[in-house]
């Protein structure tokens, strides 16, 4: 019996441990996010680059973008962003970056060692705007198709979300060929 005790915390911490790896490692996908069929909302961001873009113009312009949350100190936010530059590739997919709670120096630094998937970079650095989007956390991605989020993800895109998930998505919406 004595054993059968000592060995018990053990026992709760392996199994708190395997609980803590399987939640970490299952993707936090939202597709059923309640945003997912409404109007991009309305959010005042400050202009990053290019100095004269606009995003309900560019909303006006374009069927088919992504949206996409990010910030220089979020590890997720560099572990997607390879991912990202693969998905700034493809010629009929332009994709709108949103630094969240970062300074511009930071931003900065951050797109030229890492490059830019970013057809423009926008900025919410007191986090206000994301509010409207239903943010939890960085990173996020919302599919922008004809004014509407169609397809909204939470979490880091990894290699195997980006194959199971964004792409078969973009490919449904018309994205891809």
């Amino acid at each position: 019996m004595s054993k059968i005790l000592t060995m018990l915390p053990l026992l709760l911490i392996g199994a708190i441990s395997v609980l803590l790896y399987w939640a970490l490692s299952v993707p936090t996908q939202h597709q059923n996010s309640a945003m997912v069929g409404k109007p991009l909302p309305e959010a005042a961001f400050q202009v990053g680059q290019p100095s004269d873009f606009s995003l309900s113009d560019f909303n006006r312009q374009n069927d088919l973008y992504l949206i996409n949350f990010f910030a220089s100190w979020c590890i997720p936010c560099h572990i997607e962003h390879t991912q990202l530059m693969e998905l700034a590739a493809m010629d009929n997919l332009q994709i709108i970056g949103i630094a969240y709670k970062d300074s511009p120096e930071k931003i900065t630094e951050f797109l030229n060692s890492q490059g830019t998937p970013y057809h423009a970079v926008l900025s919410d650095p007191s986090g206000l705007g994301a509010i409207n989007f239903g943010l939890v956390g960085v990173p996020e991605t919302y599919l922008i198709k004809n004014g509407k989020i169609v397809f909204h993800f939470s979490g880091p895109i990894t290699p195997s979300v980006l194959t199971t998930t964004l792409l078969p998505t973009l490919k449904q919406e018309g994205a891809l060929d």
